[in-house]
Order: structure tokens, then sequence, then C-alpha cells
């Protein structure tokens, strides 16, 4: 029973950190962690919704309303393609540049620096070792892409 309150509190502790993060994110910035991966994908270049929604594992309805969050706010600005006008690119705006620039570190971007300088066989481990909690929490069928954030959950879509 002792390892099961560990593993309990360690849970506990994860998910803190990722509430104390993305509040001061929010804080800060005024941008959820998905946004803020919005904007450092387009600060390396101009980019298409599909290739935002493989980059962050999202849907692209979903990167199509944060995109639109954004534009609201004058952080990016959309363009019809000039070969293809069905095609649309995100960039970001002078101020979506100055956001990117000056934007804090966050707990994602943190955890995957020290995660890759981890030796192989140790980021094996702690893969299998989160995969298998997922499946003790019955998770492990949730689809979820590569953001820590937390918010709105929507339940999972039963099976017909």
């Amino acid at each position: 029973m002792e390892r099961g309150r560990q593993a309990l509190i360690a849970l506990r502790r994860i998910t803190r950190a990722m509430e104390f993060s993305a509040r001061r994110l929010a804080k800060d910035t005024g941008l959820t962690n998905s946004q803020l991966m919005v904007l450092r994908i387009l600060g390396q270049g101009e980019v298409t919704p599909g290739s935002i929604a493989i980059q962050i594992g999202l849907t692209q309805p979903t990167v199509t309303t944060l995109v639109d969050r954004l534009t609201e706010r004058g952080l990016v600005a959309r363009r019809r393609g000039e070969t293809d006008r069905r095609q649309v690119w995100i960039a970001l705006t002078e101020s979506g540049k100055a956001m990117v620039a000056s934007m804090p570190s966050d707990l994602q971007m943190s955890f995957h620096t020290e995660f890759t300088e981890l030796a192989d066989w140790e980021q094996a481990m702690v893969v299998a070792a989160l995969e298998r909690v997922a499946a003790l929490l019955k998770a492990d069928k949730i689809e979820a892409g590569p953001v820590l954030e937390l918010g709105e959950i929507a339940p999972p879509q039963e099976s017909l």
C-alpha cells in the first residue's frame, strides 16, 4: 500500500507542476501551452495549419482554433497560397516575433531538454513506466498529443 501512495503522490506532483506552469505562462503571456507551441513552430518560418498539427500532435481543427485566437491577438497572420489559393499559410506578425523572442521557458521545454540528456536506456525506461501508468489509469486509449496542458478535457469517445 505504501508504494501505491507514493505513486499517487508522484502523479499529483506532476499534475500540480503542470497546473503551476500553465498558470505562470498564462499570467506572463496570456497564452496557453498549445498557443506557445504554435508560436515556437512559426518562429522557424511560415507553415500550413496541417504542418503545425503534425508537428505538435493535435488535430487540424484544434490548430485552426489556436490560430484563430493568435490571429485575434495580432500575433499571427494568414495568407492564401500563390499557386494554390486553397492553401493557407500562417506566419508570425511583428508582435508575434517579439512574443517569441521574449517567451519564457516552460515546463514542456525544460522537460524536453532534461529528458534528451538522459541515457537512451533511461529514456526507454521512463517512457515504459509512463505508458504503464497510463494503462493503469485506463488512459492508454485516450488520444493525446505531446502537449502538456491542463484545461477543459473532453471525455473519451466511445467506440461504436
